[in-house]
């Protein structure tokens, strides 16, 4: 996000020429970016709703910042963008989406709280089975590692520490 189509708007969004440019560049569903044309004199971030969702994740995890009306990456964000380092990114992208991002966010409806307190447990009954299953198979996957990844932070202590047996409360 480098340079000067990395600049923000006075709200804070990505600016409108870094936004056409991201339409061209990026893979979308089919129709997706005939749809935000024809439904859209001008193009702005939250027009491209995936992308809006995208900034906002991506400055959570702390991989971007907004300084002086330009976005770029911090040392994190600069640290993680190599291959070696995909595992990890996937992992703190995973966490950042699940345990920080307002998940109710992305469908623009009410927050579901309830659901998003409770998604860590399966979560990280997937990140402890992750480890028989790359034994099984002998080999290493991103995702059995983001799993992994998961299960040493902060969302399996969580979701352990979550009671199953215990009845909801009236």
């Amino acid at each position: 996000m480098a340079g000067d189509d990395a600049r923000s708007t006075t709200a804070g969004n990505l600016n409108r020429t870094f936004v056409n440019d991201m339409l061209g560049a990026m893979r979308w569903r089919e129709g997706f970016v005939e749809d935000v044309v024809r439904w859209n004199k001008v193009i702005n971030e939250r027009d491209v709703w995936p992308l809006h969702e995208l900034r906002v994740i991506l400055k959570l995890a702390g991989l971007i910042r907004n300084r002086k009306g330009r976005f770029a990456p911090t040392r994190a964000g600069r640290d993680a963008n190599t291959n070696e380092h995909a595992g990890v990114l996937f992992a703190k992208l995973f966490h950042t989406t699940f345990c920080k991002f307002n998940l109710g966010f992305r469908d623009r409806w009410p927050e579901v709280s309830d659901f998003q307190a409770t998604i860590a447990y399966p979560l990280a009954v997937l990140a402890r089975d992750a480890e028989d299953c790359r034994r099984v198979r002998g080999e290493t996957t991103y995702l059995l590692d983001t799993l992994t990844e998961v299960r040493r932070t902060r969302l399996f202590d969580l979701a352990i520490s979550i009671d199953i047996d215990r009845e909801p409360p009236a």
